[in-house]
């Protein structure tokens, strides 16, 4: 867990207008998505005294602030001339001089310009995890905040009505943190309004209630702790629309992973959303042993390959079977367009009744078990089919490219790329596999020493059925020979 500041800066006179900053696309994080200046906490942020109960946070936030946006929030900060400004802060940018050493020399840091909003912590999908506190700062007579090109690209000052109608048209990408905190100050009258509402969002998370995650409008992530494969510990549920709504995959078995469920359902539906329906990727437990409670609860159909219902026979009730390219209607799109759909796409390998939702407004690729961020995809025969797997993950890569939703782990703005590392990965370890069928037959734990030499004992049994699922290609593909319990090349 790292501990990071965020800062929602504004003007006096448009309270409702904040200052939104460009990520460069080439950055790992977060890379094209806009945001609220911020960064993570130093070392030598924890040095420097503050008169503040989260010194350290506030310290970084002035740091960042400054070499972010230029504005430089010391008590001294009159003294130093525009020309000196721009000075320090490409110095401290290229790490010539520490802030710690500015905010010393100018009188320390104006802790009083930092009002925390609230406190989020980041979901346990992402495999990096911050402890965040948001600030608000009001802007003085003279400040104007200005980007150096690198990092950031851009920022603009934006109505919270401004930011959402590019983000909904689909022109700008918002960081989930940021969604979360626009949403909040557009359902606030004033900044007493807008502080009291942050401080409730913080309890509330902070005792487990599922964050509003959306990557790209229409899709919200519900994370749920589900008793999946290491080294994952959660399996993604989806809500998909807005006037009407589709709960894709809710895997959780736990009582208390159900009530964080149905409160944030039903949050959804009070604002006037009809649920429809729960969609199933496939039928592995991690992705469905929650769906009968919320059918239940809901009076909702469960709908779902019919693969899928064969293999839950007796332990769901299936009562629509959808098939590939089957469309179902989302109502009006988040900007306000007609014919919304939502689109299934049966993507058999992983499992033989595998479905990929894809929405037509924005493209966003709900993949199921098609692809985890956090980890690879297990391919267990005789349901797994590795050839027929491949064939799926070409399918999807065929596809324009738009934010792509793993079952596990953080989704992606780019499905091209994901995609391109998943198949990269594959053709890799297949190879792998080849060099070490060179020589004489082996056993499966003799190629697996080989082949994945490069993954932990944590994971062996799993690797270990991927193995079996690339063998059982080369012998499909006349490259293996099955010499009795061994494997060797043709």
């Amino acid at each position: 867990m790292r501990q990071a500041s965020a800062v929602i800066l504004r003007r006096h006179d448009a309270p409702r207008a904040v200052y939104l900053v460009a990520r460069n696309e080439k950055l790992a994080f977060f890379g094209g998505y806009w945001a609220f200046p911020g960064g993570v906490v130093d070392a030598e942020d924890v040095g420097l005294q503050a008169a503040s109960a989260d010194a350290a946070f506030v310290v970084a936030a002035a740091r960042e602030l400054f070499e972010e946006t230029g504005v430089l929030c010391l008590h001294d900060a009159a003294r130093v001339a525009p020309d000196e400004c721009a000075r320090l802060r490409r110095t401290l940018v290229d790490g010539a001089i520490r802030f710690t050493d500015i905010a010393a020399r100018y009188g320390g840091v104006q802790t009083e310009r930092f009002v925390p909003v609230c406190r989020i912590t980041t979901p346990s999908f992402a495999p990096v995890r911050y402890d965040t506190i948001f600030f608000t700062v009001d802007l003085e007579d003279g400040e104007e905040p200005t980007i150096e090109p690198g990092e950031l690209t851009t920022g603009e000052f934006m109505t919270v009505e401004r930011a959402f109608e590019r983000w909904n048209a689909g022109e700008i990408a918002i960081v989930p943190p940021a969604i979360i905190l626009l949403k909040l100050l557009a359902g606030t009258p004033d900044t007493h309004g807008f502080l009291e509402a942050g401080q409730r969002l913080t309890a509330e998370y902070a005792r487990g209630k599922i964050q509003q995650v959306y990557f790209s409008p229409g899709v919200r992530k519900l994370t749920l702790f589900t008793e999946t494969l290491p080294p994952a510990d959660h399996t993604n549920a989806y809500l998909i629309g807005g006037e009407v709504l589709y709960l894709v995959d809710p895997g959780a078995t736990r009582a208390d992973e159900h009530a964080r469920l149905f409160e944030a359902l039903d949050e959804a539906i009070a604002t006037g959303a009809r649920l429809e329906a729960v969609l199933l990727t496939h039928h592995h437990a991690d992705h469905m042993s929650a769906a009968p409670a919320v059918a239940a609860r809901y009076g909702i159909p469960v709908w779902a390959h019919v693969e899928t219902a064969r293999a839950l026979t007796g332990r769901v009730e299936i009562a629509r079977t959808l098939e590939d390219g089957d469309r179902l209607p989302l109502g009006r799109s988040p900007d306000g367009r007609s014919d919304w759909m939502l689109e299934a796409l049966h993507t058999p390998g992983h499992a033989r009744g595998h479905l990929v939702f894809r929405e037509s407004r924005y493209g966003a690729i709900v993949a199921g078990d098609m692809i985890s961020t956090a980890s690879t995809v297990v391919i267990e025969p005789p349901d797994g089919h590795m050839t027929t797997y491949l064939a799926s993950l070409a399918r999807l890569r065929a596809l324009p490219k738009a934010t792509l939703y793993p079952a596990h782990g953080p989704a992606q703005r780019d499905s091209h790329a994901v995609l391109d590392r998943y198949l990269t990965h594959r053709a890799m370890r297949e190879r792998k596999i080849v060099a070490a069928l060179v020589g004489e037959p082996r056993s499966l734990d003799e190629i697996l020493s080989r082949a994945y030499d490069d993954v932990g004992p944590e994971v062996a049994a799993l690797a270990r059925l991927s193995l079996r699922a690339g063998l059982i290609k080369l012998v499909e593909d006349r490259v293996a020979v099955e010499v009795g319990d061994r494997y060797r090349l043709r």
